[in-house]
């Protein structure tokens, strides 16, 4: 929901005005790169298998960040935006340019080894490594 400011600049919930989301998550990102964290920021609806995921991401010692799940604010989508643009081609320079699918991939693997006959509805082929 975009929320009209006092000085009629478009300010997202919590006050931050979205014309700058995209430069301070670009910002950030950097700093957060140059301190050595990786880390990335998502919104949608959770797989099943999101506990599975956030295992491996611990392993990886990345960090995601929901900042949204279904409805996030246009803020957050444009900080997400930027950061996401520093952070996503550092992430997949160390680790390789499938690591997200493969992290996916893994995780759904790991769900239904712990939870044998129970449908995930995933199919794995949306996982499978783009060449």
């Amino acid at each position: 929901m975009l929320l009209v400011g006092p000085a009629s600049l478009p300010f997202r919930f919590g006050g931050r005005p979205v014309l700058n989301a995209y430069r301070d998550g670009i910002r950030n990102g950097k700093r957060q790169l140059k301190s050595g964290q990786l880390a990335y920021e998502s919104f949608g609806a959770l797989l099943i298998s999101e506990n599975e995921y956030q295992e491996i991401l611990r392993e990886y010692r990345i960090e995601e960040r929901c900042v949204g799940f279904c409805t996030p604010d246009e803020g957050a989508i444009k900080h997400a935006e930027g950061f996401n643009k520093i952070m996503i081609p550092a992430i997949e320079r160390k680790f390789g340019k499938n690591i997200f699918r493969q992290m996916r991939r893994r995780a759904v693997l790991r769900w239904r080894a712990r939870n044998p006959g129970e449908s995930d509805g995933v199919n794995l082929a949306e996982f499978a490594d783009s060449r």
